[in-house]
């Protein structure tokens, strides 16, 4: 839990310092929004068991969404790594999987961003989302102007596997298409 300590660190950007994970204040830079291309992510950890399957939808709709205008990025990476991709975005979608037991395995839903951090806590990567924004808003990065999540719900993203649960593995391609409709529904907001 010390990433959640060092949150509510006052001096945060100085700790990253000594710590060798900022060089220096360059890093506090402001970005141009010379990207205006949505932003696609899709999230996960190939390692395990379920939290891979946005890396695999991701996988199956990138021709399809780069096609149509979107800029898709599907990354094996979680917590502050995530920043680069989105620092000073007009439009970032994450595409992730969660772990709530509100909603049966497979089940596609839109996350409700006022309630993600109650998901992060249990988070397999460590620093999720809500963590990495209060990095950025601390470091004064700018966050994107609308950030959106796209939660898969799964059973497992603890156990060390190459395979998906039954439940998902049998439903690839019925999740890969209701993630495609609510993309599609969200960047039109």
């Amino acid at each position: 839990m010390i990433y959640f300590e060092l949150i509510n660190s006052i001096n945060l950007s100085r700790y990253f310092e000594d710590i060798g994970l900022i060089k220096s204040r360059i890093f506090l830079r402001k970005v141009s929004r010379t990207n205006s291309k949505p932003l696609i992510l899709f999230i996960g950890n190939s390692l395990l068991k379920d939290d891979r399957i946005g890396l695999i939808v991701g996988e199956k709709l990138k021709p399809t969404l780069e096609s149509e205008g979107f800029q898709v990025e599907v990354v094996d990476k979680s917590g502050l790594s995530l920043i680069d991709y989105i620092e000073g975005r007009e439009l970032v979608i994450l595409v992730d999987s969660i772990m709530t037991s509100k909603h049966p395995v497979g089940e596609v839903v839109e996350v409700d961003l006022n309630k993600l951090e109650s998901y992060s806590i249990w988070s397999p990567h460590y620093m999720g989302v809500p963590e990495t924004l209060k990095i950025m808003e601390l470091l004064s990065i700018p966050k994107p102007e609308k950030l959106f999540v796209i939660g898969i719900e799964v059973a497992d993203v603890y156990t060390i596997s190459e395979e998906l649960s039954k439940e998902l593995d049998q439903r690839i391609e019925e999740i890969s298409s209701k993630v495609y409709g609510m993309i599609k529904s969200i960047s039109c907001k």
